[in-house]
Protein backbone atom coordinates (compact mmCIF):
# COMPACT_ATOMS: atom_id res chain seq x y z
CA UNK A 1 0.00 0.00 0.00
CA UNK A 2 1.42 3.43 -1.14
CA UNK A 3 1.80 6.19 1.75
CA UNK A 4 -0.84 8.72 2.23
CA UNK A 5 1.27 11.50 1.16
CA UNK A 6 2.41 9.43 -2.27
CA UNK A 7 -1.61 9.48 -2.91
CA UNK A 8 -2.24 13.82 -2.77
CA UNK A 9 -2.18 15.61 -5.69
CA UNK A 10 0.75 18.03 -6.34
CA UNK A 11 0.14 22.05 -6.38
CA UNK A 12 0.63 23.32 -9.36
CA UNK A 13 3.67 24.70 -10.30
CA UNK A 14 4.10 28.28 -11.56
CA UNK A 15 5.69 28.35 -15.10
CA UNK A 16 9.28 29.50 -15.08
CA UNK A 17 9.79 30.06 -18.71
CA UNK A 18 13.21 29.09 -18.33
CA UNK A 19 12.41 25.78 -17.10
CA UNK A 20 9.60 24.73 -19.22
CA UNK A 21 7.44 25.78 -22.61
CA UNK A 22 4.34 24.41 -22.95
CA UNK A 23 2.24 25.07 -26.05
CA UNK A 24 -1.10 24.26 -27.78
CA UNK A 25 -1.28 23.87 -31.14
CA UNK A 26 -3.86 22.38 -33.53
CA UNK A 27 -3.87 19.53 -35.79
CA UNK A 28 -3.05 15.71 -35.54
CA UNK A 29 -0.11 14.35 -33.48
CA UNK A 30 1.77 13.10 -36.38
CA UNK A 31 2.02 16.70 -37.58
CA UNK A 32 2.62 18.46 -34.39
CA UNK A 33 5.60 15.88 -33.66
CA UNK A 34 7.61 16.37 -37.51
CA UNK A 35 7.18 20.07 -36.61
CA UNK A 36 8.78 20.14 -33.13
CA UNK A 37 11.19 18.09 -35.00
CA UNK A 38 11.80 20.73 -37.87
CA UNK A 39 12.02 23.77 -35.71
CA UNK A 40 14.34 21.17 -32.59
CA UNK A 41 16.50 20.75 -35.53
CA UNK A 42 17.37 23.73 -37.20
CA UNK A 43 18.71 25.02 -33.44
CA UNK A 44 20.68 22.32 -33.26
CA UNK A 45 18.77 19.58 -31.10
CA UNK A 46 18.23 16.04 -32.04
CA UNK A 47 15.28 14.14 -30.50
CA UNK A 48 15.37 10.66 -29.49
CA UNK A 49 11.30 9.35 -29.28
CA UNK A 50 10.41 6.62 -26.30
CA UNK A 51 8.84 3.75 -27.27
CA UNK A 52 5.46 5.47 -27.16
CA UNK A 53 6.33 7.77 -30.05
CA UNK A 54 5.16 11.04 -28.24
CA UNK A 55 7.67 11.64 -25.76
CA UNK A 56 11.29 11.64 -25.73
CA UNK A 57 14.51 13.48 -24.66
CA UNK A 58 15.75 16.32 -26.96
CA UNK A 59 19.34 16.59 -26.57
CA UNK A 60 22.38 19.20 -27.84
CA UNK A 61 26.09 19.12 -27.93
CA UNK A 62 28.10 15.90 -27.02
CA UNK A 63 27.65 14.80 -22.96
CA UNK A 64 31.38 12.91 -23.26
CA UNK A 65 32.74 16.69 -23.60
CA UNK A 66 30.67 18.32 -21.33
CA UNK A 67 31.94 15.62 -18.69
CA UNK A 68 35.41 16.52 -19.50
CA UNK A 69 35.70 20.19 -20.63
CA UNK A 70 32.56 21.67 -18.46
CA UNK A 71 31.71 25.01 -19.86
CA UNK A 72 33.96 24.80 -22.86
CA UNK A 73 31.84 21.94 -24.21
CA UNK A 74 28.40 22.35 -23.21
CA UNK A 75 25.38 19.39 -23.52
CA UNK A 76 21.93 20.10 -23.16
CA UNK A 77 19.27 18.21 -22.01
CA UNK A 78 15.31 18.45 -22.16
CA UNK A 79 12.23 16.31 -22.05
CA UNK A 80 9.54 16.38 -24.69
CA UNK A 81 6.24 15.42 -24.32
CA UNK A 82 2.69 15.50 -27.19
CA UNK A 83 -0.57 14.76 -26.04
CA UNK A 84 -3.88 15.39 -27.36
CA UNK A 85 -6.13 17.50 -25.37
CA UNK A 86 -8.81 16.72 -27.71
CA UNK A 87 -9.85 15.86 -31.69
CA UNK A 88 -7.71 18.42 -33.38
CA UNK A 89 -5.92 19.73 -30.63
CA UNK A 90 -2.27 18.84 -29.46
CA UNK A 91 -0.35 19.70 -26.17
CA UNK A 92 3.55 20.18 -26.44
CA UNK A 93 5.48 20.27 -23.55
CA UNK A 94 9.39 20.23 -23.51
CA UNK A 95 11.00 21.19 -20.16
CA UNK A 96 14.66 21.68 -19.26
CA UNK A 97 16.56 18.55 -16.81
CA UNK A 98 19.85 19.43 -16.08
CA UNK A 99 20.49 22.91 -14.21
CA UNK A 100 24.09 23.52 -16.27
CA UNK A 101 25.72 23.58 -12.49
CA UNK A 102 28.88 20.76 -13.77
CA UNK A 103 30.23 24.46 -15.53
CA UNK A 104 29.64 26.30 -12.21
CA UNK A 105 27.92 29.49 -12.77
CA UNK A 106 28.85 30.04 -16.17
CA UNK A 107 27.19 26.77 -17.64
CA UNK A 108 24.09 27.74 -15.34
CA UNK A 109 23.91 30.96 -17.41
CA UNK A 110 24.61 28.88 -20.60
CA UNK A 111 21.61 26.36 -19.62
CA UNK A 112 19.21 28.86 -19.16
CA UNK A 113 20.03 30.98 -21.89
CA UNK A 114 19.69 28.36 -24.34
CA UNK A 115 16.67 27.08 -22.85
CA UNK A 116 15.42 30.74 -22.56
CA UNK A 117 15.99 30.40 -26.14
CA UNK A 118 14.27 27.68 -27.28
CA UNK A 119 11.11 28.76 -25.35
CA UNK A 120 10.80 31.76 -27.63
CA UNK A 121 11.81 30.48 -30.75
CA UNK A 122 9.09 27.17 -30.78
CA UNK A 123 5.67 29.61 -30.85
CA UNK A 124 7.27 31.78 -33.05
CA UNK A 125 7.88 28.21 -35.62
CA UNK A 126 4.21 27.09 -34.18
CA UNK A 127 2.66 30.58 -35.14
CA UNK A 128 4.40 30.57 -38.39
CA UNK A 129 2.78 26.67 -39.47
CA UNK A 130 -0.39 28.78 -38.74
CA UNK A 131 -1.04 26.54 -35.74
CA UNK A 132 -0.49 27.78 -32.76
CA UNK A 133 -3.55 28.26 -30.37
CA UNK A 134 -2.12 29.11 -27.24
CA UNK A 135 1.40 29.20 -25.11
CA UNK A 136 1.65 28.70 -21.16
CA UNK A 137 0.12 26.19 -19.16
CA UNK A 138 -2.90 24.16 -20.59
Amino acid sequence: MMPPYAMAPMPPRPVDPEMEVHLVVRGDPGSARYQLEHAMMTMGWRIQWGFDGWSGTASKGDKTLHMLFGVFAMYYEAQVHLRPLAPGVVGVTVYRVGTGCMGGLLGAMKVRAEFRRVGEYLPQVFAHYGVLQQVGRY
